[in-house]
């Protein structure tokens, strides 16, 4: 997408000249908008007045329209907004763009609420009148780069209607460049031609790097029967309306401390309700498996999973204490870093009050329109940059990273990074280099307060700190950033200071911020693959022993060796026995296992099952087959899920809490992580996967 702000050279119209009839048409439509959106005008009069002493949300009238405009200088500041907000755009596609009703309603709103404090001073209202110009080039450089008009978006029954017409065309596409299916042509001449309508969306994927021209090919294949599926393209613009919409909120100031922190109230309802809808459906299912007669509540198996707050969090901080207990017996220190994203992303800026008062928010005059993920995709591309360099110098190093929003939306980075102490200067240097990379002169400060000299302050955009072992370490340090963004147990009286809202109430609403926006919360960087960690666990051990049984060791020592460290909970060990946390990925011991179904999806690709571990060729299965979802038979309250694990684990299913005393529990329903590339032409596949936070 181009720059937000760049002018929409070419596609507007001359200014017309004031007319006392078109102003008086507009303010009369004006009033209509206001009224339908149920959207209040206070009467200037009121604008000093608290609102307890208001009128509760009176209706907008022209005249209370026209009482922030006074005078010669108001009237023709009036028709100036109007023709701004009302005028049509001619779009390079053809058509137009125009302003929805919702839309003009509050920038209208937001533009006599910046013009108050002028009209009553007596002089000029530059700093709305720059607001209102730069927020409509905004929002409709935005709707201009949309391939069609934003009304289509709107309404679910207008996206399906818009997916059937992209159907179409890929379609006819696909006939022409195979001429009705009796040529057989490339693949990749199939993805240029009929890639073409999902470019202007930015649905287009890049097309990767293959081992073989197989396997390119059955990727190809794959996605073009996602593009010729609506529903495929009903969910995809689905969501760029729900981001497109968040982003408008953004736009107007209600994303932002003491508002809506992190995101939108709409927004939140919106993951609220989508949460509800998915807890009624969970206790209406389950999962049963005909060939070993178990049937288990879907509520109970989702409750046991990573999916569940409380087991994500236990989790990353046996993973953090793990590697915090490493670094000291390998002599390495920990670092902890903060990525800030230069101004031009950020739309509001904070400013600390006296002792005791709350930062007072104030606009950034510097933002240029950027989504929250158009931040986080900078940062990352720092990242890349910064993780290049650390490798051309042979640098290792292993940790965390998470990934969490400022009060308007805006993503930031912390990165607790474990290395040699004869690297640390060169680490940091290098962080430092990527992170002050763009926009040097926002980091410039006129003068000293006591030397009265130039200086630069880089710690807005780049800080790191030397974890203190006699202040809780590099643990001490991240748990609280792990639970302030997954369910903030523990965080303390104070609340989530950053959004001024209760801990669990900051917590929710980071949650529903990375889902709208996409964004990957925590990332492990290296160190062994925690899906095998998983799988592990889902193996006879500890339970199993304290209730009598006999747990025979598995086959391979290596095997056995992790698997008692992993049903432990002992991160540290665990690490060592998979090679240490630098060990790169294909020479850990043991491995995922997988199985190819062929064609097993509804597009017609082959599905990468997850069935167990191995190690060399010794494979242990810790998944059972079988396993279908239903709508629960009865309401007889099913037997406990610890019970029947317990019967069931030698079976290979059941993975447990991170918490020692929490017993066991069933498996995750997620199949692993997804985020491995397949090996075509083998029947299966024992390749690690990426290093999520699951």
């Amino acid at each position: 997408m181009s720059n937000p702000l760049s002018t929409l050279a070419g596609k507007g119209h001359p200014r017309r000249k004031p007319s006392a009839a078109a102003l008086r048409s507009w303010v009369t439509r004006l009033t209509h908008i206001l009224r339908a959106q149920r959207q209040p005008l206070y009467p200037l009069g009121d604008a000093k007045r608290s609102p307890r002493q208001r009128e509760h949300h009176p209706p907008a009238s022209e005249e209370t329209i026209r009482s922030y405009f006074i005078g010669i200088p108001g009237a023709y500041d009036l028709d100036w907004a109007l023709d701004l907000l009302m005028f049509s755009v001619k779009r390079d596609q053809g058509g137009s763009v125009q302003l929805p009703d919702e839309l003009i309603g509050e920038l209208f709103i937001g533009y006599c609420v910046r013009r108050v404090p002028a009209v009553l001073k007596g002089v000029t209202c530059k700093d709305a009148n720059l607001w209102l110009s730069d927020r409509v080039k905004v929002f409709r450089q935005v709707q201009a780069d949309l391939p069609e008009p934003l009304e289509q978006l709107q309404h679910k029954d207008r996206r399906e209607l818009l997916a059937m017409n992209y159907v179409e065309r890929v379609q006819r596409l696909l006939d022409m460049a195979t001429n009705g299916h009796a040529n057989t042509v490339p693949a990749t001449y199939l993805w240029r031609v009929c890639g073409q309508p999902l470019k202007p969306w930015g649905f287009l994927p890049a097309l990767p790097r293959f081992k073989s021209t197989e396997a390119r090919d059955t990727f190809i294949a794959a996605h073009l029967i996602r593009w010729l599926d609506p529903q495929w393209w009903v969910r995809k613009l689905r969501k760029l309306w729900e981001q497109y919409r968040e982003h408008c909120a953004i736009l107007l100031g209600k994303v932002r401390r003491g508002v809506s922190p992190y995101v939108s109230s709409y927004a939140l309802r919106a993951f609220n309700e989508r949460q509800q809808a998915a807890e009624r459906w969970l206790q209406n299912m389950e999962a049963y498996n005909e060939e070993h007669d178990i049937a288990i509540s879907l509520a109970d198996a989702v409750a046991s999973s990573m999916a569940n707050p409380s087991n994500r969090r236990d989790e990353l901080v046996v993973r953090a204490r793990g590697f915090s207990d490493a670094a000291d017996e390998m002599g390495y220190i920990g670092l902890f870093f903060t990525w800030t994203a230069p101004s031009q992303y950020h739309p509001w800026k904070t400013t600390p009050q006296g002792h005791g008062q709350p930062a007072r928010t104030t606009e950034n005059p510097k933002y240029l329109g950027h989504t929250p993920r158009d931040t986080n995709t900078y940062l990352g591309t720092l990242w890349k940059r910064c993780r290049a360099a650390l490798a051309r110098r042979g640098i290792e190093y292993f940790g965390f990273r998470v990934v969490e929003p400022h009060h308007d939306g805006t993503p930031h980075w912390h990165l607790l990074l474990f290395v040699s102490p004869a690297h640390k200067h060169q680490l940091i240097s290098i962080m430092q280099r990527y992170a002050l990379s763009h926009d040097r002169g926002d980091l410039e400060r006129k003068r000293h307060p006591q030397s009265k000299r130039p200086y630069s302050d880089i710690t807005p955009r780049f800080d790191w700190k030397e974890m203190d072992p006699a202040k809780g370490g590099a643990v001490g340090y991240i748990v609280k950033y792990i639970a302030k963004n997954i369910d903030g147990h523990q965080i303390g009286d104070e609340g989530d200071l950053e959004a001024e809202t209760a801990a669990s109430e900051g917590a929710r609403r980071v949650r529903a911020w990375a889902s709208l926006w996409g964004l990957r919360q925590f990332q492990q960087l290296g160190g062994p693959s925690v899906s095998v960690w998983r799988e592990l666990r889902r193996l006879p051990g500890r339970v199993q022993e304290k209730e009598g049984r006999t747990v025979a060791p598995l086959e391979s020592e290596i095997m056995e060796e992790c698997r008692r460290y992993a049903d432990a909970a002992n991160w540290k060990e665990f690490t060592y026995s998979m090679g240490g946390p630098v060990c790169p990925r294909d020479a850990r011991p043991v491995q995922l296992h997988h199985l190819i179904d062929q064609a097993k999806n509804k597009y017609g690709e082959d599905v990468i099952r997850l069935v167990g571990v191995a190690a060399g060729k010794t494979i242990k299965a810790t998944r059972l087959d079988g396993w279908v979802l239903r709508r629960k038979t009865s309401e007889k309250p099913a037997e406990s899920t610890e019970e029947m694990l317990s019967e069931r684990s030698e079976a290979g299913f059941g993975e447990r809490s991170e918490v020692p005393s929490s017993g066991d529990s069933c498996a995750p329903w997620s199949s692993g992580n997804n985020c491995t590339m397949r090996c075509q032409g083998e029947a299966t596949t024992q390749k690690s996967d990426c290093h999520l936070d699951g």
